[in-house]
């Protein structure tokens, strides 16, 4: 049985919200999935909200503030995204503050 706790907080997320970005994110968390921070801001503006179910890296530049949900961050991407003017959430952090997924993009590899 599968006891991770933010797999465990994404299911409840899509119990009670129904909404298909959990479900997605939920199914591709185990691809492992890894971005980074050049291809961030290529496909994003400012003021996105963002989740990439892996794990953002530092590679490129990002100059603009967005918010990024991931399931882990490398020290110098969580550095740069911050000194961009955005914000750094776990996945779980981002259900709770978009509990039903409206204006949350989904972006992988």
């Amino acid at each position: 049985m599968d006891q991770d706790p933010e797999k465990i907080k994404i299911k409840q997320a899509v119990r009670k919200s129904k909404a298909k970005i959990w479900r997605t994110v939920l199914e591709m968390l185990s691809r492992h999935e890894e971005m980074n921070l050049g291809r961030l801001s290529k496909f994003t503006s400012k003021g996105q909200v963002i989740i990439v179910p892996g794990k953002v890296l530092a590679g490129g530049l990002i100059d603009h503030s967005i918010t990024i949900g991931a399931k882990s961050f490398s020290g110098p991407a969580r550095r740069k995204i911050i000194r961009a003017g955005g914000r750094v959430l776990t996945i779980d952090g981002l259900i709770e503050a978009y509990p039903e997924g409206k204006g949350v993009r989904l972006l992988v590899g």
